[in-house]
């Protein structure tokens, strides 16, 4: 028996569903869709019907117009994120600090969330393992990034990320989420761990990107306080 497993969505840019709207592949012939999509390189039409970019003559069920169907998605999603350029790094900068800022005025995170995001940096510096995506815009302006950790075995984990609405680019998150997946191939993970989901914000980004809970776990706080000496007698002497 097969298993269908969720998988994250490509959405539309506001402003542009329309031009990419088609109908399903098996409601129109190859030359109605030729005819469909005619002045229309956004539709849809050329990723479920591939062959209306080849001659008409190339058999619709052979290797070729798979390939073309892929190579056509792939365009697609290229000129979704066109605009912002992304980059590998080491560690974080002071334009990783504006834009934390930037989302905690926004978001307004729990004291943990912040924590999480403020010790980043650290991390990032001083972590060998660590990997920093980033998006930036046409001005330079950081738009979105990603904290990776690539030290397991088998797997890569997104640590934390964030993306800017001052410095918004369309689907800068999306690129940097197909980055993460590339990152992954090249370092021969098949797994991404999305990390936990300690709040239903968070449950719902992991979800959209496809991720299954498989882990039940608790989320406490450890805090530590001052410390005195006492002999074992003394502490004894105080449960009586």
């Amino acid at each position: 028996m097969s298993l269908i497993s969720p998988f994250r969505a490509l959405r539309p840019a506001s402003g542009r569903a329309a031009e990419i709207l088609a109908p399903p592949y098996d409601v129109l012939s190859s030359a109605e869709a030729r005819i469909r999509a005619k002045g229309r390189p956004h539709s849809f039409l050329h990723i479920s019907k591939p062959e209306i970019d080849l001659d008409p003559s190339v058999d619709p069920y052979s290797a070729v117009v798979y390939a073309k169907a892929a190579e056509n998605l792939a365009r697609m999603i290229e000129r979704g994120g066109k605009g912002a350029t992304v980059e590998h790094a080491a560690s974080m900068t002071k334009d990783h600090d504006e834009l934390i800022r930037e989302f905690f005025n926004r978001e307004k995170p729990n004291a943990w969330i912040q924590g999480l995001f403020k010790g980043l940096a650290a991390y990032a510096g001083r972590c060998g393992t660590s990997m920093v995506l980033n998006a930036w815009d046409k001005a330079g302006k950081l738009s979105a990034f990603y904290v990776l950790e690539l030290g397991a075995a088998a797997f890569v984990t997104y640590v934390a990320g964030c993306h800017s609405k001052k410095h918004y680019v369309p689907q800068a998150s999306d690129l940097l989420f197909f980055e993460m997946v590339e990152v992954a191939r090249e370092e021969g993970k098949g797994t991404i761990n999305l990390g936990l989901g300690v709040n239903r914000g968070i449950r719902r980004f992991k979800e959209k990107w496809g991720g299954v809970p498989f882990l039940k776990y608790e989320f406490c706080e450890y805090t530590t306080g001052f410390t005195r000496t006492t002999s074992l007698i003394k502490a004894l002497e105080s449960k009586l």
